[in-house]
């Protein structure tokens, strides 16, 4: 975790075509763990911008572990997958393990996330895309509650319509006026 004195920084930003698995074991459903962690590599490679990155739990979704793989060797550039599978003994358990990485990911300690910037160069879609459910939809609840045009649409339905004509009006009369103004 000390980024400043590792080889990882120095492939993040060399460019180069080379794929990154990083495996923690450490448990972070524990506050203190959390608290030790000094950077959060995904994070610090994203800050690059030309990197993918990915946050996978083996144990949450095999499916998106191996979306993460594939999508990181396809990448032409540095690509860095963190993979969670905690350790919570020194004799490995499968159960304790699954239940560790359940209850991590639904917290949000763990997020499953994936970092694509080719996706925005080659097709224009967004280069991030969150995969933990439970985070997801706290942040469409939070979103729809602070929202407050939301609010007053799903209050008053019928003003939806009156607000759409009213926007289409404005950027008529907005366009011909340019219009004008540029010939």
């Amino acid at each position: 975790y000390d980024l400043g004195q590792s080889g990882l920084h120095h492939v993040i930003t060399s460019g180069d075509n080379i794929n990154i698995l990083i495996v923690d074991t450490a448990p972070y459903t524990c506050e203190t763990e959390r608290e030790q962690q000094k950077k959060d590599i995904g994070l610090y490679a994203m800050n690059y911008g030309s990197v993918y990155v990915a946050s996978v739990a083996v144990y949450a979704s095999y499916t998106g572990v191996l979306q993460a793989l594939m999508e990181a060797d396809a990448y032409q550039g540095p690509s860095i997958v963190l993979a969670y599978l905690p350790q919570l003994y020194d004799v490995p358990n499968p159960l304790a393990t699954l239940k560790e990485t359940k209850k991590s990911v639904d917290t949000g300690a763990w997020p499953l996330y994936r970092w694509n910037p080719a996706l925005e160069e080659a097709a224009g879609q967004d280069m991030f895309s969150l995969d933990s459910l439970r985070i997801k939809k706290s942040l469409e609840a939070f979103l729809a509650k602070e929202n407050y045009l939301t609010q007053l649409i799903s209050s008053h339905p019928d003003i939806s319509a009156a607000l759409v004509s009213s926007l289409e009006s404005v950027s008529n009369v907005t366009y011909q006026i340019l219009t004008v103004a540029l010939t």
